[in-house]
């Protein structure tokens, strides 16, 4: 438990529907002190055609499922926010109370 200071993945999220991220995200932060995520934004994917399965979500959604679920040191993005990045610090409840404190 919380054995790395560090997970990062950039391009990931995007691939799985919500609650297969919740699931991950939870497991990365029980191992994790900290999370580093960077998903395109719906801009982003639309330009440049990606995959075919990917979630496109605008920056403010992005932001408002990671608030939701998670407590965030940081949001962060280029200047056109054609990416969403965040640094999870932990977990929230139904209720939206932080779980791993």
């Amino acid at each position: 438990n919380q054995s790395k200071d560090v997970i990062y993945h950039t391009g990931l999220l995007e691939h799985f529907n919500e609650e297969e991220r919740i699931e991950m995200l939870k497991e990365h932060l029980r191992v994790a002190k900290y999370v580093l995520v960077v998903v395109p934004t719906k801009d982003a994917i639309e330009d440049n055609t990606g995959y075919g399965d990917e979630l496109k979500y605008t920056y403010d959604e992005w932001s408002e499922f990671m608030n939701k679920n998670f407590t965030i040191k940081e949001e962060f993005s280029d200047e056109n926010k054609m990416q969403y990045g965040c640094i999870l610090e932990g977990i929230k409840n139904l209720e939206g109370e932080i779980e791993n404190e």
